[in-house]
């Protein structure tokens, strides 16, 4: 049995009250004592870690108000500590980064339409394209920019 599957045994066995039951009947009740003297300690341990945990998160929190009103006594703004361009969610399974649009064009109402060439073209460009329009011709062209 692979160190995982007996991490997810015992998570399962101690997060359900009927399993915990079940197992506390099969085993020596001096066992059972044993073992809960033992979670005590580790529960005590842990307590004490994760109280040191909250006070750092609430000190960070407590310093970074701090440098916010000396910011604003020095006239300055308190959201340049917070990148705006920087999306909150970076990374992950379906983490995909914003392309840039690759292709422009101007509708027959004046409404310009950017694609990056990923995916199903907007209606604009797909009319553009079925007209015989080519691609290339709807290439931004940086250069001009």
């Amino acid at each position: 049995m692979s160190s995982d599957s007996r991490h997810d045994a015992v998570t399962a066995v101690l997060s359900n009250i009927r399993s915990l039951r079940a197992y506390a009947r099969e085993v020596d009740f001096e066992f059972l004592r044993d073992a809960v003297e033992k979670i005590h300690s580790v529960l005590a341990e842990r307590e004490d870690e994760y109280k040191e945990e909250q006070r750092r998160k609430q000190d960070e929190v407590e310093n970074l108000e701090k440098v916010k009103k000396y910011m604003v006594e020095l006239g300055l703004d308190p959201a340049l500590l917070t990148p705006s361009s920087v999306s909150p969610k970076r990374s992950g399974k379906n983490y995909r980064p914003v392309v840039p649009p690759k292709y422009r064009i101007k509708d027959t109402d004046g409404n310009t339409h950017e694609w990056s060439g990923r995916g199903k073209p907007p209606a604009a460009f797909k009319a553009a394209l079925d007209a015989g329009r080519n691609k290339d011709d709807l290439l931004i062209d940086k250069a001009a920019e």
